[in-house]
């Protein structure tokens, strides 16, 4: 049984401590595959800001806290660990860790010989490149294998009066295909346009190419 408490009262200071909301940088983290693995996706940093407290002279000069260094190498499965964050003196964050996750699968390369179509040509031209299609390697995971097509890859150049050659470019929505490769990256091309002179009898000739 209590019979006295002495004393009865007492009395101490308290304040709120100042608190403000920073950005995460993650620059000192370095994660790379072994050969024929990629990673799958992006790499999940989390959280992308902290909570920072402490002084209003301190914090207010802080807009950034940094992830310890951390380098992975040779990676062939799924990968998760934490990292300290750097707290500069007198401040304290919250939270004082952050994750980092990433899903890894083995790739291989598949190849299609696709045609090339021109773009921008105007209507009075016409031409005709050489050659008129290219292999095309893509790199594609195992497990999607069997889910990328020649379909999926569209090969075109922008046509450019006077070039000398036209620039290659794929274009892709199939989101397994995470590479391409093309076997050349310009074309060649001459023009068509049709040049009709007329017979004795009023008809028209034989159309003749104008390189």
């Amino acid at each position: 049984t209590i019979l006295k408490v002495t004393p009865k009262d007492v009395s101490f200071d308290y304040h709120i401590q100042p608190t403000k909301k920073v950005n995460v940088d993650y620059s000192s983290i370095e994660i790379s595959t072994a050969p024929q693995y990629q990673i799958v996706g992006n790499i999940s940093m989390t959280p992308s800001q902290v909570q920072i407290f402490g002084d209003q002279s301190v914090i207010d000069s802080i807009s950034t806290i940094y992830a310890e260094s951390l380098q992975v190498t040779d990676i062939r499965e799924a990968f998760s660990t934490t990292v300290d964050l750097i707290a500069p003196t007198g401040v304290r964050v919250q939270p004082s860790s952050v994750s980092i996750t990433c899903s890894v699968e083995q790739y291989t390369e598949k190849s299609f010989t696709v045609p090339i179509h021109v773009q921008d040509l105007p209507e009075y031209e016409d031409i005709q490149v050489f050659p008129d299609e290219v292999k095309v390697a893509v790199r594609v995971g195992l497990p999607h294998y069997d889910a990328v097509t020649e379909d999926d890859i569209e090969v075109i150049c922008h046509y450019k009066e006077n070039a000398a050659a036209l620039e290659l470019e794929v274009i892709t929505n199939n989101p397994y295909i995470t590479k391409t490769r093309l076997s050349k990256s310009f074309v060649e091309y001459y023009y068509t346009t049709s040049i009709y002179e007329e017979d004795s009898d009023g008809g028209s000739a034989d159309a003749v190419p104008t390189y």
